[in-house]
Protein backbone atom coordinates (compact mmCIF):
# COMPACT_ATOMS: atom_id res chain seq x y z
CA UNK A 1 0.00 0.00 0.00
CA UNK A 2 1.70 3.65 -0.90
CA UNK A 3 1.87 6.13 1.37
CA UNK A 4 -0.87 8.32 -0.34
CA UNK A 5 -3.32 5.23 -0.56
CA UNK A 6 -2.70 4.71 3.22
CA UNK A 7 -3.68 7.96 4.44
CA UNK A 8 -7.16 7.86 2.53
CA UNK A 9 -9.47 7.94 5.99
CA UNK A 10 -12.00 5.86 4.37
CA UNK A 11 -9.23 3.29 3.10
CA UNK A 12 -10.81 0.15 4.58
CA UNK A 13 -14.92 1.39 3.96
CA UNK A 14 -13.50 1.46 -0.03
CA UNK A 15 -11.46 -1.84 0.00
CA UNK A 16 -15.15 -3.70 1.46
CA UNK A 17 -17.31 -2.23 -1.02
CA UNK A 18 -15.28 -2.59 -3.80
CA UNK A 19 -17.05 -0.80 -7.09
CA UNK A 20 -20.61 -1.48 -5.30
CA UNK A 21 -22.25 2.13 -5.24
CA UNK A 22 -25.06 3.06 -3.62
CA UNK A 23 -26.26 6.20 -0.88
CA UNK A 24 -25.25 4.80 2.12
CA UNK A 25 -21.55 4.11 0.98
CA UNK A 26 -21.42 7.74 -0.29
CA UNK A 27 -22.73 8.90 3.10
CA UNK A 28 -19.96 6.57 5.03
CA UNK A 29 -17.42 7.55 2.37
CA UNK A 30 -18.19 11.12 2.97
CA UNK A 31 -18.49 10.98 6.67
CA UNK A 32 -14.91 10.04 6.52
CA UNK A 33 -13.51 12.52 4.86
CA UNK A 34 -15.24 15.45 7.12
CA UNK A 35 -12.66 15.67 10.52
CA UNK A 36 -9.78 15.59 7.94
CA UNK A 37 -11.28 18.37 6.21
CA UNK A 38 -12.20 20.89 9.15
CA UNK A 39 -8.59 21.32 10.09
CA UNK A 40 -7.44 22.16 6.55
CA UNK A 41 -6.02 25.95 6.38
CA UNK A 42 -7.20 28.24 4.22
CA UNK A 43 -5.10 31.40 4.81
CA UNK A 44 -4.12 33.63 1.48
CA UNK A 45 -7.24 32.17 -0.16
CA UNK A 46 -9.78 34.89 -0.96
CA UNK A 47 -12.98 33.20 -1.13
CA UNK A 48 -16.70 34.91 -2.96
CA UNK A 49 -19.80 32.89 -2.96
CA UNK A 50 -23.03 32.66 -5.03
CA UNK A 51 -22.16 34.86 -8.35
CA UNK A 52 -24.83 34.87 -10.78
CA UNK A 53 -23.72 33.93 -14.29
CA UNK A 54 -27.45 33.09 -15.52
CA UNK A 55 -31.39 34.16 -14.60
CA UNK A 56 -32.26 30.62 -13.28
CA UNK A 57 -31.83 30.53 -9.53
CA UNK A 58 -29.01 27.77 -9.81
CA UNK A 59 -26.55 29.72 -12.14
CA UNK A 60 -24.30 30.91 -9.56
CA UNK A 61 -21.27 30.20 -9.10
CA UNK A 62 -17.90 30.30 -5.99
CA UNK A 63 -14.59 31.74 -7.05
CA UNK A 64 -11.57 30.79 -4.64
CA UNK A 65 -8.41 32.53 -5.92
CA UNK A 66 -5.18 33.10 -4.41
CA UNK A 67 -3.90 36.41 -3.19
CA UNK A 68 -0.68 36.24 -4.86
CA UNK A 69 -0.98 39.26 -7.54
CA UNK A 70 -0.60 37.93 -11.23
CA UNK A 71 -2.70 36.47 -13.27
CA UNK A 72 -3.62 32.85 -12.87
CA UNK A 73 -4.80 30.09 -15.14
CA UNK A 74 -8.50 29.24 -14.16
CA UNK A 75 -10.47 25.78 -13.41
CA UNK A 76 -13.89 25.67 -13.97
CA UNK A 77 -15.49 23.01 -11.92
CA UNK A 78 -19.00 20.99 -12.05
CA UNK A 79 -20.13 18.82 -9.52
CA UNK A 80 -21.56 15.56 -9.87
CA UNK A 81 -25.13 14.57 -8.85
CA UNK A 82 -26.38 11.85 -11.38
CA UNK A 83 -28.34 15.00 -13.19
CA UNK A 84 -30.98 15.83 -10.56
CA UNK A 85 -28.99 16.61 -7.29
CA UNK A 86 -25.65 18.04 -6.26
CA UNK A 87 -24.71 21.35 -5.29
CA UNK A 88 -21.02 23.39 -5.17
CA UNK A 89 -21.12 23.00 -1.74
CA UNK A 90 -23.09 19.83 -0.47
CA UNK A 91 -25.36 20.84 2.71
CA UNK A 92 -24.28 17.66 4.44
CA UNK A 93 -20.95 18.55 4.39
CA UNK A 94 -21.20 22.00 6.14
CA UNK A 95 -19.80 23.97 3.97
CA UNK A 96 -16.34 21.53 3.27
CA UNK A 97 -17.25 19.85 -0.11
CA UNK A 98 -16.50 21.04 -2.77
CA UNK A 99 -14.76 24.21 -1.18
CA UNK A 100 -11.77 21.45 -0.27
CA UNK A 101 -11.39 21.43 -4.26
CA UNK A 102 -11.73 25.09 -4.82
CA UNK A 103 -9.15 25.75 -1.98
CA UNK A 104 -6.41 23.10 -2.50
CA UNK A 105 -6.41 24.56 -6.63
CA UNK A 106 -6.24 28.10 -4.87
CA UNK A 107 -3.41 26.96 -2.74
CA UNK A 108 -1.05 25.40 -5.43
CA UNK A 109 -1.87 28.98 -8.09
CA UNK A 110 -4.99 28.56 -9.97
CA UNK A 111 -8.13 30.06 -9.53
CA UNK A 112 -11.14 27.88 -8.65
CA UNK A 113 -14.23 28.74 -10.24
CA UNK A 114 -17.20 26.23 -9.15
CA UNK A 115 -20.39 26.53 -10.65
CA UNK A 116 -23.97 24.98 -10.09
CA UNK A 117 -26.05 24.19 -13.15
CA UNK A 118 -29.69 23.28 -13.79
CA UNK A 119 -30.91 19.84 -12.54
CA UNK A 120 -33.65 17.34 -13.70
CA UNK A 121 -37.09 18.24 -13.85
CA UNK A 122 -35.86 21.66 -14.52
CA UNK A 123 -33.58 21.41 -17.48
CA UNK A 124 -33.05 19.00 -20.42
CA UNK A 125 -30.42 18.12 -23.24
CA UNK A 126 -28.42 19.87 -23.68
CA UNK A 127 -29.23 22.32 -20.81
CA UNK A 128 -26.77 20.91 -18.96
CA UNK A 129 -24.16 22.35 -22.09
CA UNK A 130 -25.57 25.42 -22.40
CA UNK A 131 -24.81 26.07 -18.76
CA UNK A 132 -21.29 24.90 -18.61
CA UNK A 133 -21.28 27.39 -21.71
CA UNK A 134 -22.59 29.98 -19.52
CA UNK A 135 -19.92 29.75 -17.37
CA UNK A 136 -17.18 30.08 -19.59
CA UNK A 137 -19.04 33.22 -21.21
CA UNK A 138 -18.04 34.48 -16.96
CA UNK A 139 -15.25 33.89 -16.78
CA UNK A 140 -14.04 35.40 -20.21
CA UNK A 141 -15.96 38.25 -18.68
CA UNK A 142 -15.47 38.59 -15.41
CA UNK A 143 -12.56 36.24 -13.94
CA UNK A 144 -9.82 38.48 -14.51
CA UNK A 145 -11.51 40.81 -11.56
CA UNK A 146 -10.49 37.95 -9.66
CA UNK A 147 -7.26 37.34 -10.56
CA UNK A 148 -7.39 34.72 -13.39
CA UNK A 149 -6.60 34.58 -16.90
CA UNK A 150 -9.25 34.28 -18.96
CA UNK A 151 -7.41 32.87 -21.48
CA UNK A 152 -6.21 30.29 -20.10
CA UNK A 153 -9.10 28.05 -18.63
CA UNK A 154 -9.73 24.26 -18.30
CA UNK A 155 -12.90 22.62 -17.61
CA UNK A 156 -12.82 20.30 -14.75
CA UNK A 157 -16.18 17.98 -14.85
CA UNK A 158 -16.88 14.88 -12.27
CA UNK A 159 -19.61 12.34 -12.82
CA UNK A 160 -22.97 14.34 -13.70
CA UNK A 161 -21.23 17.44 -14.06
CA UNK A 162 -18.52 15.69 -16.39
CA UNK A 163 -21.90 14.31 -18.78
CA UNK A 164 -22.17 18.43 -18.83
CA UNK A 165 -18.71 18.80 -19.74
CA UNK A 166 -18.39 16.52 -22.40
CA UNK A 167 -21.55 17.93 -23.54
CA UNK A 168 -20.03 21.62 -24.19
CA UNK A 169 -17.19 19.72 -26.15
CA UNK A 170 -18.42 17.80 -28.39
CA UNK A 171 -22.11 18.63 -29.00
CA UNK A 172 -21.48 19.33 -32.93
CA UNK A 173 -24.30 21.92 -32.99
CA UNK A 174 -22.10 23.98 -30.53
CA UNK A 175 -19.82 26.06 -32.10
CA UNK A 176 -16.63 27.39 -31.40
CA UNK A 177 -15.00 25.68 -28.82
CA UNK A 178 -11.57 27.68 -28.71
CA UNK A 179 -12.61 29.29 -25.54
CA UNK A 180 -11.14 27.25 -22.96
CA UNK A 181 -7.43 25.66 -23.29
CA UNK A 182 -8.14 22.08 -22.15
CA UNK A 183 -10.36 19.58 -19.93
CA UNK A 184 -10.79 17.21 -17.12
CA UNK A 185 -13.28 14.36 -17.05
CA UNK A 186 -13.49 12.39 -13.95
CA UNK A 187 -15.65 9.59 -13.45
CA UNK A 188 -18.54 10.26 -16.27
CA UNK A 189 -20.86 7.85 -17.58
CA UNK A 190 -20.15 7.84 -21.32
CA UNK A 191 -22.90 6.30 -21.56
CA UNK A 192 -26.32 5.96 -19.36
CA UNK A 193 -28.74 2.90 -18.97
CA UNK A 194 -32.04 2.30 -20.24
CA UNK A 195 -33.69 1.19 -17.27
CA UNK A 196 -33.31 0.54 -13.27
CA UNK A 197 -32.94 3.17 -10.66
CA UNK A 198 -32.41 5.86 -12.62
CA UNK A 199 -34.44 5.25 -15.59
CA UNK A 200 -36.77 8.46 -14.90
CA UNK A 201 -34.09 11.03 -14.50
CA UNK A 202 -31.86 9.42 -17.41
CA UNK A 203 -35.11 9.67 -19.55
CA UNK A 204 -36.35 13.29 -18.30
CA UNK A 205 -32.86 14.64 -19.01
CA UNK A 206 -31.70 12.97 -22.50
CA UNK A 207 -35.09 11.60 -24.21
CA UNK A 208 -37.59 8.30 -23.72
CA UNK A 209 -36.15 6.51 -26.49
CA UNK A 210 -33.02 4.15 -26.16
CA UNK A 211 -31.75 6.00 -29.47
CA UNK A 212 -31.94 9.29 -27.77
CA UNK A 213 -30.17 8.72 -25.04
CA UNK A 214 -26.93 7.22 -26.85
CA UNK A 215 -27.09 9.73 -28.86
CA UNK A 216 -27.36 12.63 -26.54
CA UNK A 217 -24.77 10.54 -23.71
CA UNK A 218 -20.95 11.47 -23.85
CA UNK A 219 -20.29 8.44 -25.94
CA UNK A 220 -22.77 9.40 -29.01
CA UNK A 221 -21.62 12.71 -28.82
CA UNK A 222 -17.77 11.84 -29.44
CA UNK A 223 -18.79 9.48 -32.41
CA UNK A 224 -21.07 12.09 -34.03
CA UNK A 225 -18.39 15.13 -33.47
CA UNK A 226 -16.47 16.66 -36.09
CA UNK A 227 -14.64 19.39 -35.02
CA UNK A 228 -11.10 19.71 -33.25
CA UNK A 229 -10.53 18.46 -29.36
CA UNK A 230 -8.51 20.04 -26.70
CA UNK A 231 -6.25 18.41 -24.48
CA UNK A 232 -8.13 15.98 -22.44
CA UNK A 233 -7.22 14.14 -19.49
CA UNK A 234 -9.28 11.20 -18.74
CA UNK A 235 -9.88 9.72 -15.25
CA UNK A 236 -11.59 7.02 -13.72
CA UNK A 237 -11.56 5.07 -9.88
CA UNK A 238 -10.22 2.80 -9.46
CA UNK A 239 -13.70 1.39 -7.74
CA UNK A 240 -15.87 3.29 -9.61
CA UNK A 241 -18.77 1.18 -10.18
CA UNK A 242 -19.33 -0.98 -13.79
CA UNK A 243 -21.51 1.39 -15.52
CA UNK A 244 -18.55 4.10 -15.14
CA UNK A 245 -15.73 1.71 -16.16
CA UNK A 246 -16.85 -0.18 -19.29
CA UNK A 247 -18.29 2.60 -21.11
CA UNK A 248 -15.26 4.77 -20.86
CA UNK A 249 -13.09 2.04 -22.61
CA UNK A 250 -15.41 2.51 -25.21
CA UNK A 251 -14.98 6.56 -24.91
CA UNK A 252 -11.07 5.83 -24.68
CA UNK A 253 -11.58 3.81 -28.09
CA UNK A 254 -13.66 5.90 -29.57
CA UNK A 255 -11.81 8.66 -28.88
CA UNK A 256 -8.11 7.72 -30.10
CA UNK A 257 -10.33 6.11 -33.30
CA UNK A 258 -11.79 9.75 -33.52
CA UNK A 259 -8.34 12.10 -33.31
CA UNK A 260 -5.86 9.66 -33.73
CA UNK A 261 -4.44 9.94 -30.15
CA UNK A 262 -5.65 8.78 -26.80
CA UNK A 263 -6.40 11.50 -24.11
CA UNK A 264 -4.15 11.82 -21.31
CA UNK A 265 -5.47 8.64 -19.00
CA UNK A 266 -4.95 8.04 -15.49
CA UNK A 267 -6.96 5.30 -12.80
CA UNK A 268 -6.88 6.82 -9.24
CA UNK A 269 -5.84 3.86 -7.35
CA UNK A 270 -7.86 3.38 -4.11
CA UNK A 271 -10.64 5.05 -4.29
CA UNK A 272 -14.21 4.76 -5.38
CA UNK A 273 -16.46 6.93 -7.22
CA UNK A 274 -16.48 10.08 -4.28
CA UNK A 275 -13.30 9.54 -2.29
CA UNK A 276 -11.00 11.00 -5.41
CA UNK A 277 -12.60 14.54 -5.10
CA UNK A 278 -12.61 14.64 -1.00
CA UNK A 279 -9.37 13.55 -1.15
CA UNK A 280 -8.15 16.81 -2.49
CA UNK A 281 -6.99 19.13 0.34
CA UNK A 282 -5.72 15.99 2.22
CA UNK A 283 -2.47 14.12 2.75
CA UNK A 284 -3.55 11.63 -0.23
CA UNK A 285 -2.00 12.63 -3.67
CA UNK A 286 -3.59 10.08 -5.50
CA UNK A 287 -5.63 12.23 -7.27
CA UNK A 288 -3.57 15.66 -6.58
CA UNK A 289 -0.60 14.86 -8.13
CA UNK A 290 -1.79 13.76 -11.72
CA UNK A 291 -4.46 16.45 -11.58
CA UNK A 292 -1.73 19.16 -11.05
CA UNK A 293 0.66 17.86 -13.61
CA UNK A 294 -1.68 17.90 -15.97
CA UNK A 295 -2.89 21.32 -15.25
CA UNK A 296 0.95 22.59 -15.27
CA UNK A 297 1.62 21.04 -18.27
CA UNK A 298 -1.32 23.08 -20.22
CA UNK A 299 0.73 25.63 -19.68
CA UNK A 300 3.70 24.45 -22.07
CA UNK A 301 4.08 23.80 -25.33
CA UNK A 302 5.31 20.66 -24.68
CA UNK A 303 2.05 19.09 -23.94
CA UNK A 304 1.68 16.04 -25.73
CA UNK A 305 -1.97 16.62 -26.45
CA UNK A 306 -1.23 19.88 -27.27
CA UNK A 307 -2.73 19.50 -31.09
CA UNK A 308 -3.72 23.16 -31.09
CA UNK A 309 -0.96 25.24 -30.22
CA UNK A 310 -2.95 27.93 -30.12
CA UNK A 311 -4.96 27.09 -27.44
CA UNK A 312 -2.02 26.32 -25.13
CA UNK A 313 -0.20 29.30 -26.52
CA UNK A 314 -2.80 31.78 -25.23
CA UNK A 315 -1.74 30.23 -21.36
CA UNK A 316 2.08 30.96 -21.91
Amino acid sequence: MSQSQSFTPAHDLIARFGTTWNKGIADATLAAYLPVHRDQPNENIRVTLDLPYGPDERHRLDVYQPRTPGAHPVVLFFHGGGLWTGDKTLPESGGLVYANLGTFLARHGFVAVLANYRLVPHVRFPGGGEDVARVVGWAHEHVADYGGDPQCLTLFGNSAGGVHVATYLFDQARQPRDEVAAAVLLSVPCTLPYDGPREQVTKAYFGAQPEQIDANAPLGLLRAYRGETVPLLFMTAEYDPEEIERPSVKFLSAYGEKFGMLPRFFQVPGHNHLSTVLSLGTGDESLADPLLAFLQSVRSPEHPAARALSLVERCL
